[in-house]
């Protein structure tokens, strides 16, 4: 894979990462009011806590976190590439 093709992957990565974390963004404003409305029913925060992990907006706020955990591992991978493959340029051109 070329220089140019790595730098595509890195912008589509950085898309995804953005709009998955904009996701992310909307079910952690939506977890404020949802612990609010479980911690009536709950004996602690924990246990309110540990009930939103079991709602579809918890379990949704898993995938997105685990998600946005991959992408930036991708991202740095695909840098290091970038990065390895300027230098080796840069150094067979001296």
């Amino acid at each position: 894979m070329d220089a140019q093709s790595y730098l595509n992957e890195l912008g589509a990565m950085a898309a995804e990462y953005n709009k998955t974390s904009k996701e992310l963004a909307l079910v952690l404003i939506e977890k404020s009011s949802g612990i609010l409305a479980l911690m009536t029913e709950s004996k602690s925060i924990k246990e309110a806590e540990l009930r939103w992990q079991c709602t579809p907006s918890g379990k949704k706020e898993l995938e997105l976190t685990y998600k946005l955990r991959g992408l930036k591992e991708l991202i740095s991978a695909s840098k290091t590439v970038i990065r390895s493959k300027n230098d080796d340029y840069w150094n067979s051109n001296v």
